[in-house]
């Protein structure tokens, strides 16, 4: 599995140019970022691995829906918004119900689709 895995992310990393999707709740100040440059201490640390830095506030957008604890699902559903994500939605969302109780996944799926249009519409601008 884990070699699999290693090997999506490989091809991703090649096809596509780097990104880095990060929680953004402990940055001062602002509730989204789009960083391209050295602008802070996380931009510093992921800028000799990524060209481009998106951060939300997956925490913040989680609480907006009640549930501090799926910020998870709100990342993996930026991570999906981005262009030539290498898993199929359908798959993301099956994976998450295999492994949750039936009573979270209406609770998770909608902070996916959160993540998703958040980071989505940042690609935009």
């Amino acid at each position: 599995y884990s070699q699999s895995l290693s090997k999506i992310e490989r091809t991703w990393t090649l096809v596509h140019q780097p990104l880095a999707l990060i929680n953004s709740l402990f940055m001062p100040k602002a509730d989204v970022y789009l960083l391209t440059g050295p602008g802070d201490v996380a931009a510093c640390l992921l800028k000799s691995r990524n060209s481009k830095i998106i951060a939300i506030n997956a925490t913040k957008l989680a609480q907006e829906i009640g549930a501090p604890i799926v910020q998870n699902m709100v990342l993996l559903g930026g991570l999906y918004s981005i262009p030539g994500f290498p898993l199929p939605k359908n798959s993301l969302i099956k994976a998450m119900k295999t492994q949750l109780k039936e009573e979270f996944h209406d609770l998770n799926e909608k902070a996916f689709i959160i993540g998703h249009n958040k980071v989505k519409s940042l690609l935009k601008t």
